[in-house]
């Protein structure tokens, strides 16, 4: 396997199991998306709508970046 494709393989692992890696965020920090947010829709984010736009892929809501993502939305 050629490095590059070993280091895109590992990036997308989770170190101990499913579920149990630190969060893959899709972009920024929380304070960034936060302020972003409430910017763009004129009023404070919820933290659930907040932990649901960072932890999506493209923002969906529903496309969880991880399996501990998921599961700390139920």
């Amino acid at each position: 396997m050629v490095k590059s494709e070993q280091s895109s393989k590992n990036k997308k692992s989770e170190k101990n199991g499913t579920g149990t890696s630190i969060s893959k965020h899709t972009v920024g920090t929380f304070a960034c998306h936060k302020e972003m947010l409430d910017e763009k829709v004129g009023e404070p984010m919820s933290v659930n709508v907040l932990f649901n736009y960072i932890h999506t892929k493209g923002h969906d809501n529903v496309t969880f970046v991880d399996e501990r993502s998921r599961k700390l939305n139920k």
